[in-house]
């Protein structure tokens, strides 16, 4: 049997108060939780209040709230949001890891093989054009979420994890703005510069994906 609204509306209810405020993830739970009262009721003999006890207790463990370093906030969030996000973030971290080694060698070989000053000086405002498009882009980002009514979990991560990620943009750019493209004739200086920058260059863009997923979840969830 289907469940009235006012049914939907207290599994909605309930999710918040066990701390799943994020509409993105709490619509995939209800829609989850819902089919499993549904089963309840017609192959049992119960009733919602019943039946919607078990169905939490089926979830207690995924909807125990903890936390971790890797979101970079004291609040509490759910076992199943923590536990994907750090399976996620340690692959981006992996893959931009492998990003950065490839491109800082890369950098590295023109840096050393063709040694132009002009070559190099055009490489660096490129990448200084990057960095200030990324620093622009998540300034912009973090405003517009702020502001925005609904709230996802892809937008909470955003604007936890780049918090620090403009700190870090900032006090590059008072530095004269690149942890790269240092022209020294150690070559391992010149790698773990580079490294650093491209690390954190792909990172940035891994951060402005995540924003991304929280604009297109509102969209396709746009109240008329």
């Amino acid at each position: 049997m289907k469940l009235r609204t006012e049914q939907i509306e207290i599994i909605d209810q309930t999710l918040v108060l066990n701390g799943m405020v994020y509409d993105d993830v709490k619509l995939e739970l209800i829609d989850h939780i819902a089919t499993d009262i549904e089963n309840q009721l017609e192959n049992k003999e119960t009733n919602f209040e019943v039946a919607l006890k078990i169905a939490f207790e089926n979830w207690s463990d995924q909807l125990h709230l903890g936390n971790s370093f890797w979101i970079n906030s004291r609040k509490a969030i759910p076992r199943m949001l923590l536990d994907r996000w750090i399976l996620e973030t340690k692959k981006k971290f992996f893959l931009g890891g492998i990003i950065a080694i490839v491109l800082s060698i890369l950098i590295t070989f023109i840096e050393k093989i063709l040694n132009s000053s002009t070559i190099l000086s055009s490489l660096g405002t490129i990448l200084r054009i990057v960095f200030s498009l990324e620093l622009v882009t998540i300034l912009v980002f973090r405003l517009i979420i702020w502001k925005s009514e609904r709230k996802s979990f892809s937008g909470f991560l955003f604007q936890t994890q780049t918090r620090f990620a403009v700190l870090f943009i900032l006090f590059l750019f008072c530095f004269k703005g690149m942890p790269f493209l240092i022209s020294s004739p150690d070559l391992k200086i010149n790698l773990i510069s580079n490294f650093m920058g491209m690390f954190y260059m792909v990172v940035s863009l891994f951060f402005i994906q995540i924003a991304l997923k929280h604009f297109q979840f509102i969209q396709k969830h746009k109240v008329s």
